[in-house]
């Protein structure tokens, strides 16, 4: 893959001030705002189950854009695992914060009363107590964005190498066991039992560590699209998967992912 674009805020220039469309002199989202969200998310929820509104991505600091998505964690109790998500959101996801050019997304979650925010790239601000969770960034301490794009370029390349290596070894082990099988198919003595049992550890051994890097790969892609941060297909984990996916093993690493490395693999 020769190019990516990533979006998000993260390649976007710095502001020298949060969204005036969105925060008031205080730091805190706009009044009119604010009621507008509520009152459209309460078309779909009821009000005595959301117990928390997390405002998150980029519109929370200072690399946003005059279009930049409000996006908000919805986390509500009861919940039902069962709920289509998207059907649920879809009819309301999109629609224009009062006053902005800003589309607002829900994104409804299990509540959680210790959730956790130490990875978010920009602030976390909760909507109903009207308070930081996560205070932006401050606007001296933000890296060039072409710089930190170009670093996550690099390191998602590493990775995809990295399972181009451990494709190509268990690949060769395969062949070498394979090969001893043939060779020693006429001998039956314990040296050469144990001999093939040795091997066939070894290979089930790097096998397994393959399914392990590409479940790491995968739940991380997931993790990201699930919490909603900003644009989960720009994320850095969503560019590793991308390189493996369109990599010379790409077809392999599918065949893979359904795996389970708790289930026992029979060679």
């Amino acid at each position: 893959m020769s190019k990516f674009f990533k979006n998000a805020g993260l390649l976007d220039t710095p502001q020298k001030q949060l969204a005036v469309d969105v925060w008031d002199s205080k730091k805190k989202l706009i009044p009119q705002l604010k009621d507008h969200i509520i009152s459209e998310l309460y078309k779909i929820l009821p009000k005595d189950q959301v117990k928390a509104l997390y405002l998150i991505g980029s519109i929370t600091g200072y690399k946003y854009t005059d279009t930049s998505d409000i996006d908000i964690n919805v986390h509500i109790d009861p919940f039902d695992e069962t709920i289509d998500k998207q059907k649920l959101t879809g009819n309301v996801n999109g629609f224009l914060g009062m006053g902005s050019r800003h589309p607002v997304n829900f994104f409804v979650q299990p509540y959680t009363p210790e959730t956790s925010w130490q990875d978010a790239m920009f602030g976390v601000y909760e909507i109903l107590s009207e308070k930081w969770i996560n205070d932006p960034p401050l606007y001296n301490t933000i890296r060039n964005p072409q710089d930190q794009f170009d670093e996550e370029i690099i390191h998602a390349k590493s990775e995809a190498r990295r399972f181009e290596r451990k494709v190509l070894k268990v690949r060769e082990n395969y062949r070498k066991y394979k090969q001893a099988c043939c060779t020693y198919r006429h001998t039956n003595s314990w040296e050469t039992r144990w001999f093939l049992s040795k091997k066939r550890r070894e290979l089930l051994r790097d096998f397994r560590d393959l399914i392990r890097f590409v479940d790491r790969v995968e739940k991380n892609r997931k993790m990201v699209y699930g919490i909603g941060w900003g644009v989960p297909r720009r994320n850095y984990h969503n560019i590793v998967f991308k390189y493996i996916e369109h990599g010379p093993y790409g077809n392999f690493f599918k065949k893979l992912q359904p795996l389970n490395i708790d289930e026992h693999i029979i060679l």
